[in-house]
């Protein structure tokens, strides 16, 4: 049965690289990409920071034992207690000393680490606009990618149609030049023109070909895999949109990345100016003791004591080497605001410039495709002539230079289509 199961999910992977979509392909590279799962473990540490600085709230509990064996004990002279006309001396301790305590402290008031805990939530929403920010950009890479595979096996269709017209031209040369309507020359020629047609549909394949591989490294796909993209050119020709326009989105993730930078060195103001704050603690502890002049533990001499109380400490030297980290975090917020500003005004700039590139392209695709209709029936009537003899080849070939020239202009003003809409996609966050 594990075995079914592996062959199925394998024949369902083959069907859906063989029947691949854009939105199949961003799909599969989002979930595959090493470098966004890499970005994933940022989050992932950011929030156990955070997990680690709520956990400093928790009491610190601490046991301790502590044996000690006196070799001679202490000796206290007395004055005043005389014996035989000298001062007495007293001999205090036992051999034996043993101690085992427990201790307490658990924070009650501690600014920093109230502000420490803002920090590192703050850090958590950081990495995640830094983990957006990569997702867009790598989503961007494998729309250019796909289309870039899509607009290749465009240039190899081309290059192969061109190969058959080629073709047909040498046909009926060879067909005049059998009965004797044309020089061996125009024959020639054609077989030239022939052979160079199908060394640039070889190039073209081949380009194509390392698209495809391109593609398959973004999607981390396996170099030995086969994949057919089931989509084509007219697929997304319905998005061309003449004179389209899109309001300015101040949503980005890398502005954000700034806000989210200006609020945390914010946070680290506050904690500056915090530090003359005490912190205070409940502590407490249990002491029992055992004195005597034996190891004899189990008996009746264990004597214990314990007590609380408060503890307040006030970092006095702390206090004044902060005067540095809270100017630090004064210059920090200043630039955070000059880097805000430059980044909005950034990215209205990018806005409008993509948007007229756009607009632009999207406008040149509508007439590359009427002069590539044209173009189709100017040579159709030229081919039609030149089979009835009424134009000579090098006429129709002139022809066919222009069908060429029209056909790759229409391509390369899809190709400026897509990249115009990626651009500007990305630019909107609109991904």
């Amino acid at each position: 049965m594990p075995f079914l199961l592996l062959g199925t999910n394998v024949n369902a992977q083959d069907e859906y690289l063989q029947n691949l979509t854009l939105e199949r392909a961003i799909e599969l590279g989002l979930k595959n990409g090493l470098e966004l799962k890499s970005s994933q473990k940022n989050i992932d540490l950011a929030n156990n920071n955070v997990q680690k600085q709520k956990k400093e709230w928790l009491p610190e509990i601490e046991a301790s034992g502590n044996v000690k064996y006196n070799t001679q004990l202490q000796t206290m002279i007395i004055d005043g207690l005389e014996d035989e006309g000298q001062n007495s001396n007293l001999t205090i301790g036992t051999k034996n000393f043993t101690s085992l305590a427990l201790d307490l402290s658990q924070p009650i008031y501690k600014p920093g680490l109230i502000t420490d805990i803002k920090i590192s939530k703050s850090l958590v929403l950081l990495e995640k606009e830094k983990y957006n920010e990569r997702v867009n950009s790598f989503k961007k890479n494998i729309i250019e990618a796909f289309f870039n595979a899509i607009i290749k096996r465009e240039l190899y269709f081309k290059h192969k149609n061109n190969t058959l017209r080629k073709s047909e031209y040498f046909n009926i040369t060879n067909s005049k030049f059998l009965l004797k309507s044309v020089l061996e020359n125009d024959l020639l020629k054609t077989k030239l023109d022939l052979e160079n047609s199908k060394l640039s549909e070889i190039e073209a394949k081949q380009n194509y070909n390392l698209a495809i591989e391109q593609l398959k490294y973004l999607l981390n796909i396996d170099a030995n895999t086969e994949i057919t993209i089931s989509e084509n050119i007219d697929s997304y020709l319905k998005l061309v949109v003449p004179n389209n326009t899109f309001e300015s989105k101040i949503n980005r993730n890398d502005l954000n990345q700034l806000k989210i930078q200006y609020e945390t060195n914010g946070l680290r103001l506050q904690k500056a100016n915090n530090c003359f704050l005490p912190t205070i603690s409940l502590i407490a502890n249990y002491t029992s003791q055992y004195q005597s002049e034996d190891f004899k533990y189990i008996s009746k001499f264990w004597s214990p004591f314990n007590y609380v109380g408060l503890k307040m400490s006030l970092p006095i030297t702390s206090i004044l080497k902060n005067a540095t980290a809270r100017k630090e975090s004064i210059i920090k917020i200043e630039q955070d605001k000059i880097l805000i500003e430059q980044k909005e005004k950034e990215i209205d700039n990018e806005i409008s410039k993509f948007n007229i590139e756009f607009s632009n392209a999207s406008n040149s695709i509508i007439i590359a495709e009427n002069n590539l209709k044209l173009s189709k029936d100017v040579f159709k009537t030229q081919l039609e002539m030149y089979k009835l003899g009424t134009v000579t080849y090098t006429s129709v070939l002139e022809t066919e230079i222009s069908l060429n020239t029209t056909e790759e202009n229409y391509i390369k003003a899809i190709y400026n289509f897509f990249i115009a809409k990626i651009n500007l996609d990305k630019a909107t966050n609109n991904f």
